[in-house]
């Protein structure tokens, strides 16, 4: 089994972030389990953590939501954008939103925020893009 760190913890003396995958051996504690700062995820999906895809970097990385857990490919970039993305005044990200092209990085914001505002931008954004691919297609 494995398990992904859904809330910053320490286990052992060791500072665990959001997004760490943990094998069960580190989880020794039914506590850390119950707690909900951990969430189980499958084998599978803890195997390969980082690939290269076309020369450029992935991440799997594991998006936890109430009906289990998918695991996406995301590039590094996507990564550091919505790091960036999540540290903006709310103003600020919310206009990037507007612009952001990237659908990795928007769900992974998605899935880290607990601010409503952007959450709703993310999903406007969301159905632009799949309107904009939509007539892409269509030609």
């Amino acid at each position: 089994m494995a398990y992904v760190v859904k809330k910053p913890l320490n286990i052992a003396g060791r500072r665990r972030e959001i997004g760490e995958i943990l094998r069960d051996d580190e989880v020794q504690s039914a506590c850390v389990i119950r707690s909900d700062l951990v969430a189980y995820v499958a084998d599978d999906a803890a195997g390969d953590a980082v690939e290269a895809q076309e020369g450029e970097i992935h991440i799997n990385a594991p998006i936890v939501s109430k009906s289990g857990t998918e695991v996406i490919s995301v590039s590094v970039e996507a990564i550091c954008d919505a790091l960036l993305l999540m540290q903006m005044p709310q103003a600020d990200a919310i206009a990037a939103i507007g612009t952001a092209t990237d659908e990795s990085m928007l769900r992974i914001v998605n899935a880290c925020t607990g601010n409503n505002k952007i959450k709703a931008a993310i999903k406007e954004r969301a159905a632009e893009l799949e309107t904009e691919d939509d007539s892409e297609g269509g030609e």
